[in-house]
């Protein structure tokens, strides 16, 4: 019995990453950021940068819409009867699991809030002012070599890039990526998940129950721990956002 349950479960987690195989027919998962500040040269770095970028972005925040939608439906039926399949139910703990959340219980209206805050969309503007921010337009050593748009770190030796001018036994590197889409996928995933922004999931929450829709600027106030800058880089991040009128961009 048990040797079934975990086929099943592996069955259902293969389902659920069914859409990001298909998304590499679309070749935008091979794009690299080396890419990013090539051709049209009639265009500023910012503006090629924005314009590569963005249906990444989209791309990401689709198939989380995907399964937000999804979540929500099985939501409205369990409060409706009570009771879900047995695939329904391995789909949500396989989805609690990937958003970081220990238990799920069907019973508790707890688990159910706390996973539909997790999964939601980013707003383009905000992910792209943190790229452009983080890597330079696209231009930084970190991309251009390793795809790393979000200044994500690991803390193994050899995981990524070195620093220039690394102090020995320095315990971190720039994470390498094969996509900018994996690296995209990442920065989502710690926006939904990490502990350190439990502000921003927070008022995206309020702004999807006030139907005011997600607000970019807003949401970059619960950045304070992305970097070592605190709130003076939460103010860069939205006169980024304002300068280049980021606000505008659609997220889905």
């Amino acid at each position: 019995m048990r040797n079934v349950l975990v086929f099943i479960t592996l069955v259902i987690t293969i389902l659920i990453a069914l859409p990001h195989c298909h998304r590499e027919e679309t070749g935008v998962i091979k794009q690299t950021a080396a890419l990013f500040i090539e051709s049209p040269a009639h265009k500023t770095v910012p503006e090629r940068f924005f314009a590569a970028l963005h249906p990444v972005i989209l791309q990401a925040n689709n198939q989380i819409w995907v399964d937000r939608q999804h979540l929500l439906s099985l939501q409205r039926q369990y409060e409706n009867s009570q009771k879900l399949s047995f695939f329904d139910s391995m789909w949500l703990d396989s989805l609690a699991n990937k958003y970081g959340l220990k238990t799920f219980e069907l019973t508790n209206a707890k688990h159910w809030e706390m996973l539909a805050t997790r999964v939601d969309i980013v707003p383009a503007g905000l992910a792209l002012a943190q790229a452009a921010t983080e890597s330079g337009f696209g231009r930084s050593r970190f991309a251009t070599l390793g795809n790393n748009l979000f200044g994500h770190s690991c803390f193994a030796s050899g995981c990524g890039i070195a620093p220039r001018g690394q102090k020995a036994g320095t315990p971190y590197e720039l994470q390498k990526f094969s996509s900018v889409q994996n690296s995209v996928e990442l920065y989502l995933r710690n926006i939904n998940t990490h502990r350190a922004y439990d502000f921003i999931r927070r008022a995206r929450a309020v702004m999807r129950a006030k139907d005011t829709g997600l607000k970019a600027i807003a949401l970059a106030e619960g950045l304070e721990s992305y970097s070592e800058r605190g709130h003076a880089y939460i103010r860069q991040i939205q006169t980024m956002i304002k300068r280049h009128g980021l606000e505008n961009y659609t997220s889905l």
